[in-house]
C-alpha cells in the first residue's frame, strides 16, 4: 500500500467493517418473514457508515487492490436491499463502478453479477435497451462460468425486461428458460419466483386462468418451504388476477389474507402494497370515497417505511380517484405531488406516466394549451426511453389537436 498512515488504515478497517454490516443487512432481508424488517432496521441504523465506507473505497479503487475489491463487495452484498432504500441514480453509480473495477481486475464473477445488478437498475428506471444490453452480457459471462444461480437470475430478470416493455409473449420464453433452469438445479426458492413471473406474464395478456394456475404453483412451493413472505406475495398476485378478471369479492378475499400475512410478519413494504391493492378494487368497483380510504393507509405506510416509488404510486392513484370524483384541482394536487418524487428519484418512466396524468386532468378542466403542454412533455420523455405507452400519449394529443381545431373553426378561443 502507498500510504501506510494510521488514518488510512483506519478508514480501510472502517470500510472492511461496514461492508460487512450491509452483508449482514442483506443476508436478513433475503431470508424473509420477520428477518426483512431486522435487515432494513439494521441498513437504517448503519446507512451513514456504509455510504462512508464506500465512497472511501470507490476512491481508493485506483490505487488499492483491496479498496477496489470493497467497491465490488459493496455493490455485490447490498444488490436485494439497496434499491429499497438508495434512488435507482444512487443504485446506478455503485453499480457502474463495480462493472468497471470487476473489468480492471479481470474478476469475472464479479462483472457478472455487477452487470445484472446495473441492468436491475436501468430497468427501473424504465431504461429497457441499456438494461437488456447488460443482463444479455450477465447472461453470456454466467453461462461461460458454469454459474447456474447467475444464469437463473438474469434470464428473469430479462424475462421481466420484456414484461415492462409489454413484450409478454417474449418475457415467457425467458421465464421459461430460468425455471428450466431453477428445476435443474433445485432451486424451489427461484423456481417459485419464476413460476410468479410466469403468471404475472398471463395476467398482462389477459389468460387469467393460466396465470391463476401458475400462482397456485408457486403459492404450493411457498407453503412447502416455509417461506411466509412468498405466500403472502401469491396470494396477493391471486387477488389482482381475479381482480382482473372482474371477480372483485375473490379479489378482495385473497387480499385480506395476504394483508394478514405481511402483519404477522411485520412486511410492512407488503402490506402498504395489499391494503392500495384492496383501494384498487374498490375504485373499480366505483366506490371512490372507500378506494381512497385505502390509497391513503398504503401512503402512510410508504411513507413511513421510506419507499418513495411506492410513495408516487398511491398519490397518482389518489389522483386517479379524485379525478373519478370529477374533483379535478384535488387530483393535480396529487399528480405533482408523484410526479415531483418521480424527478427526485430519476425514474423517468414514472415522470411521464405523471406528465400524461396531468395533461389528461387539464384535457377534462377544458385547458386545452397547458394538456398539450404536459402532454409533449410526457411524448418527449417517453420516446427518449422509448416506453410502450408512446402509442397512447400520441392518440391523446392528436386528440386534443383535434379538438382544439374544431374550437378554432367555431370562434372558440
Amino acid at each position: 500500500m502507498n500510504n501506510p498512515s494510521k488514518f488510512y488504515k483506519a478508514l480501510s478497517r472502517h470500510a472492511f467493517y461496514y461492508a460487512q454490516v450491509l452483508e449482514k443487512a442483506d443476508d436478513l432481508y433475503r431470508a424473509g418473514q420477520e428477518q426483512v424488517v431486522q435487515g432494513l432496521a439494521l441498513f437504517e441504523l448503519e446507512l451513514a457508515n456504509i455510504k462512508l465506507g464506500q465512497t472511501w473505497a470507490e476512491n481508493q479503487a485506483g490505487i488499492d487492490k483491496a479498496a477496489a475489491r470493497l467497491c465490488i463487495f459493496y455493490a455485490y452484498n447490498g444488490s436485494a436491499i439497496l434499491p429499497l432504500r438508495f434512488t435507482p441514480p444512487e443504485c446506478l453509480k455503485w453499480f457502474i463502478k463495480a462493472v468497471e473495477v470487476a473489468r480492471r481486475s479481470g474478476n469475472q464473477p464479479a462483472e457478472s453479477v455487477a452487470l445484472g445488478n446495473l441492468g436491475n437498475t436501468y430497468d427501473s428506471l424504465g431504461e429497457y435497451q441499456q438494461a437488456i444490453d447488460c443482463l444479455e452480457q450477465a447472461v453470456v459471462l454466467a453461462r461461460q462460468l458454469g454459474d447456474r444461480y447467475g444464469e437463473n437470475a438474469w434470464l428473469g430478470s430479462l424475462g421481466s425486461v420484456y414484461w415492462n416493455l409489454n413484450e409478454y409473449r417474449r418475457a415467457i420464453d425467458y421465464y421459461e428458460q430460468a425455471l428450466k433452469v431453477s428445476r435443474e438445479i433445485g432451486d424451489q426458492v427461484n423456481e417459485s419466483a419464476t413460476l410468479d413471473n410466469l403468471g404475472g406474464a398471463y395476467k398482462s395478456l389477459g389468460e387469467y386462468q393460466l396465470a391463476i394456475d401458475y400462482h397456485n404453483k408457486a403459492l404450493v412451493i411457498a407453503r412447502q418451504i416455509g417461506d411466509r413472505y412468498s405466500e403472502g406475495a401469491q396470494l396477493g398476485h391471486l387477488g389482482t388476477a381475479y381482480k382482473n378478471r372482474g371477480e372483485y369479492q375473490c379479489a378482495i378475499d385473497y387480499y385480506m389474507q395476504a394483508l394478514a400475512i405481511a402483519q404477522a410478519i411485520g412486511d410492512q413494504l407488503s402490506e402498504g402494497q395489499h391494503i392500495g391493492n384492496l383501494g384498487l378494487v374498490y375504485w373499480n368497483l366505483s366506490e371512490y370515497l372507500r378506494a381512497i380510504d385505502y390509497f391513503e393507509q398504503a401512503l402512510t405506510i410508504v411513507c413511513k417505511v421510506g419507499n418513495r416509488p411506492g410513495e408516487a404510486t398511491w398519490l397518482n392513484n389518489l389522483g386517479n380517484a379524485y379525478g373519478s370524483l370529477g374533483e379535478y384541482q384535488r387530483a393535480i394536487d396529487y399528480y405533482e405531488q408523484a410526479l415531483l418524487i418521480a424527478c427526485a428519484i430519476g425514474n423517468r418512466l414514472s415522470e411521464s406516466t405523471h406528465l400524461h396524468n396531468l395533461g389528461r386532468t387539464y384535457m377534462r378542466l377544458g385547458n386545452t394549451g397547458k394538456a398539450i403542454e404536459l402532454l409533449e412533455n410526457s411524448l418527449h420523455l417517453s420516446e427518449e426511453i422509448e416506453s410502450p405507452y408512446t402509442e397512447i400519449i400520441k392518440q391523446h394529443l392528436e386528440e386534443l389537436g383535434h379538438q382544439d381545431r374544431i374550437a378554432n373553426q367555431n370562434g372558440v378561443e
